[in-house]
């Protein structure tokens, strides 16, 4: 019996781990067909993905068919052992008894036993057939749980960060004290600087993506100074959005120095680093939940949000326009994903959600490409009065036109991952190459 389940468990263990990978493919394709469904229509590719699921599907029922055979098998011969064990005992018994060692009674009191036992084994038999399915799916969550940390810090800060780490753990165990580490957290979140010092500043950065032969950034260096305005320009897939990808630390650089508030940003708390920036991200992004609970969400810890504070934001980017116009205004239940809202709608609530923090440095990362003229208008003329404000906050956005990067106090060109350019409109207009060439491919005069 007990060869009889090894020979199903190692039957079973491949075809389940083919199952589970089979499964990853369905799901997969039917968020595709789902979520793409416009395109499959608009282009006319029904029979295409039809097609696609027949072959998805049909290896799946294939490979399903085999574990049930397998199963199949496997369960009536434990039956049949099961039942010969009986026989066997009546067997011998019988002889037994007529040898005259043996009472009927003493042979009923040991099928008794054995059945008592053979039904034990057959409980877990059937449990232990669900082993092979269970070992599938740990093995997949343990791929997940000891994923590699990506958020490495690059030298000269990842041995100086693990050994301030390990002595503050360290001193906190030996004098239990809670207090050192809140003040020694508080103390990084409230790193200033002066008016000199720049508020963000990338010294010769070079990124590389995990797998990538050559790095996305190779010796980037900019400054940022508090109030100021910086557009970065450049062609698709130059690096720009990487950028921004960068100062919230959601990547990790390969070498050289990002510093925020003259402070490597390294050597900030994560959390803290990331409450004083306010991120509009290329694609915007809404939860499901009402608007207001949407602009809420970019409050940062611990900051305590009114009425009047979610309206202004929402004023600032020009969304209470149609907020006032929607069937409970603030509370309007907005869709996963914001699906039931247009793309200009969407990004004016990513732009409220950031304005919402009141940070020291805003991103915008292509965020005005889903606004009319009129409405682009207005929201930049009011980010760039919250930019005059006493904390003096600074704006980087990514810009693909050249009628708003010239009005920034500098402009960053990026070509194929390098600074093709650096400084002001007419500045770059009589130096940089790269920069002529957009205005000339957009009809731009210097």
């Amino acid at each position: 019996m007990i060869l009889t389940i090894i020979f199903i468990e190692s039957r079973a263990l491949p075809i389940i781990k083919a199952i589970q990978l089979k499964l990853d493919d369905i799901t997969d394709m039917v968020r595709d067909h789902i979520v793409g469904m416009p395109v499959i229509r608009a282009f006319n590719r029904r029979t295409y993905e039809n097609d696609k699921e027949i072959v998805i599907f049909t290896e799946s029922a294939r490979l399903n068919k085999k574990l049930r055979q397998t199963f199949a098998i496997g369960l009536p011969t434990i039956l049949i052992l099961f039942n010969m064990s009986t026989v066997a005992i009546l067997w011998f018994g019988g002889y037994n008894v007529s040898m005259g060692s043996l009472q009927v009674g003493d042979i009923m009191a040991v099928i008794e036993y054995a059945n008592l036992i053979l039904l034990s084994m057959l409980m877990a038999i059937f449990v232990i057939i669900d082993i092979p399915e269970a070992i599938v799916c740990y093995a997949r969550i343990r791929e997940l749980l000891e994923h590699e940390n990506t958020d490495t810090f690059p030298e000269p800060y990842a041995s100086s960060i693990t050994n301030s780490m390990s002595q503050s753990t360290k001193h906190s165990t030996n004098q239990g004290s809670y207090q050192t580490s809140t003040e020694t957290e508080t103390a990084t979140a409230t790193a200033t600087a002066t008016d000199n010092t720049p508020l963000l500043e990338f010294r010769n950065v070079t990124f590389r993506y995990d797998n990538a032969e050559s790095p996305a950034l190779e010796n980037i260096s900019f400054t940022v100074h508090h109030g100021e305005t910086l557009a970065i320009m450049g062609d698709i897939g130059s690096g720009k959005s990487t950028i921004t990808n960068l100062i919230p630390r959601l990547f990790s650089i390969e070498s050289g120095d990002i510093l925020f508030k003259g402070k490597s940003i390294y050597e900030w708390n994560v959390d803290d680093l990331r409450s004083h920036i306010g991120y509009v991200p290329q694609k915007a992004y809404l939860f499901t939940g009402t608007i207001d609970m949407n602009v809420r969400y970019g409050a940062a810890s611990g900051q305590v949000l009114s009425v009047e504070d979610v309206e202004n934001a929402c004023h600032l980017a020009k969304a209470d326009e149609f907020i006032n116009r929607l069937e409970g205004g603030y509370q309007y239940m907005v869709s996963q994903g914001g699906t039931n809202l247009s793309g200009g709608q969407r990004q004016r609530l990513a732009m409220a959600r950031a304005l919402v923090r009141k940070p020291d440095l805003f991103i915008f990362d292509d965020s005005f490409s889903a606004l009319d003229g009129t409405t682009e208008r207005a929201v930049r003329t009011a980010l760039q009065e919250e930019l005059q404000k006493d904390n003096r906050p600074a704006l980087i956005s990514v810009e693909q036109k050249v009628s708003a990067a010239k009005k920034a106090d500098h402009i960053l060109i990026i070509n194929r991952g390098q600074v093709a350019g650096y400084g002001t409109h007419d500045e770059l207009a009589t130096t940089s190459t790269v920069y002529q060439q957009i205005l000339a491919s957009q009809e731009v005069t210097a």
